[in-house]
């Protein structure tokens, strides 16, 4: 069988009009459109989360050698007895995208830079975000914060803030206007959330 035109159905054939077309393609680049104007913020939105969570895995890594590690030999001069975070936001000792996690042989005294030792590691953060504040459960904010875990023990020492039942570290980001909170309670418990 021979096809001719006149034997082919036109109608069953035919696809989108350009105005079909033309509706879809806008709606897609209105779409895109949205979601690049709001990806800056939803990235920077993600990075403090993400160097909050950091800061308290790092909080969390002191209290786990606090509560189970000691310096390698018998001599008994370089054990340490407690582990812990130390912030200082004066831009001539750290900052506030620094903060050191150090041994101390002396669990009474915190952080001390007599021993250049006890640094175990120098924090930076990095990307947009900086320390804020420093503050305790009654809102008095200071240049330091000193947390201690000593040896066995899950609990929380705050060497600055005796007495308080928890301490907060605020992060702010340098992009846009958001803030995090790392709160460490005296029980051990560490908790990052919105602030």
């Amino acid at each position: 069988m021979i096809l001719k035109p006149e034997n082919l159905n036109l109608k069953a054939i035919s696809g989108f009009s350009l105005i079909e077309m033309m509706v879809v393609l806008t709606i897609f680049g209105i779409m895109t459109a949205v979601v690049l104007a709001n990806f800056p913020a939803f990235r920077d939105k993600t990075a403090l989360d993400l160097i909050a969570q950091e800061i308290a895995t790092t909080i969390r890594q002191a209290q786990v050698y606090g509560i189970g590690t000691r310096s390698a030999g018998a001599d008994p001069s370089t054990q340490f007895s407690a582990y812990g975070i130390y912030f200082d936001l004066n831009p001539a000792v750290l900052g506030k995208k620094n903060f050191y996690l150090y041994a101390d042989k002396n669990p009474n005294d915190g952080y001390s830079d007599e021993d250049p030792n006890s640094v175990i590691e120098n924090f930076a953060i990095r990307g947009a975000a900086e320390v804020k504040e420093l503050c305790n459960d009654s809102n008095d904010c200071t240049q330091t914060l000193d947390i201690l875990f000593q040896r066995f023990y899950p609990e929380a020492s705050f060497i600055n803030n005796p007495g308080s039942s928890y301490v907060k570290i605020i992060l702010r980001s340098t992009r846009i206007n958001d803030t995090r909170s790392i709160e460490v309670w005296n029980t051990g418990q560490i908790v990052v959330k919105p602030s």
